[in-house]
């Protein structure tokens, strides 16, 4: 980044401190890369570059439109995912680049909840580590990196096929409709976790595994057990519901008269 700025000192023009951490992380590490891009902008002729010049020169997505799909993927807002897939498509912005900028912003709430100094794990602005503070104090740890692993999943396939729009799309449906896991506790004997609100729950360690018959045969041995509250049932109306639900799902191969 010094370096950087020695050169944009040395053509006399000023660029912001942002608009600096762009160019380096597009150049991905590569000096001759980052060189050949303040090229790039420094023939557009401003004398004063910003974040939002330098996505304009380099064809990169708006940040704020960034942190705002960032922000709904992790709210389960698949609607506005969507509309700013639409959006960057309508711009002619190459969405690998935004999926790619997606995992990272994922991985990047992960580390600002686990570090207690996250400037030093991410090469970004002040303002924008700020914003990730934000949308990573709306969610837990979990559900940010089963919803990373949904997106990461599907990267391939979107920057392999040709239809990537429709494939980041489906992707980030799956990913904005994963839920949080229930309240967990961590389990006595094994490694492992336990349902909270469980009735009843069972840790065990499996003794033998027999694969070779057509049916597989797994031995345990309960190694502890307990009791949080009581199972009840289903009282005569809950048992005649679910057996309503039942009977629904067999109207479209059933006759009338038998349902």
């Amino acid at each position: 980044m010094e370096y950087l700025a020695g050169i944009v000192d040395k053509q006399g023009f000023s660029i912001t401190e942002g608009a600096l951490t762009l160019v380096a992380r597009e150049a991905d590490g590569s000096m001759r890369d980052a060189q050949s891009l303040l090229e790039r902008i420094i023939s557009s002729g401003e004398d004063s570059v910003d974040e939002s010049r330098v996505v304009q020169c380099l064809g990169l997505v708006d940040r704020t439109l960034l942190y705002g799909s960032l922000r709904a993927l992790v709210g389960g807002d698949a609607r506005t995912c969507l509309t700013n897939v639409a959006t960057i498509h309508d711009y002619g912005f190459d969405l690998r680049t935004f999926t790619r900028e997606l995992l990272e912003g994922l991985r990047n709430l992960v580390a600002v909840k686990v570090s207690s100094t996250p400037e030093r794990l991410m090469d970004l602005p002040a303002e924008e580590i700020t914003i990730l503070g934000e949308i990573a104090g709306e969610s837990d740890l979990d559900l940010i990196q089963r919803k990373f692993d949904v997106l990461a999943g599907s990267f391939d396939d979107i920057a392999r096929m040709g239809i990537p729009k429709l494939v980041l799309e489906m992707a980030l449906m799956r990913a904005a409709q994963v839920q949080p896991l229930p309240p967990l506790a961590k389990a006595k004997k094994v490694d492992g976790r336990v349902i909270v609100d469980a009735c009843r729950w069972y840790e065990f360690h499996v003794t033998s595994l027999d694969d070779l018959a057509q049916r597989t045969t797994i031995a345990c041995s309960v190694v502890a057990k307990g009791r949080i509250r009581d199972f009840f049932g289903l009282c005569r109306a809950k048992h005649a519901v679910v057996e309503a639900a039942i009977l629904a799902t067999r109207l479209d191969f059933l006759p009338a008269d038998q349902v």
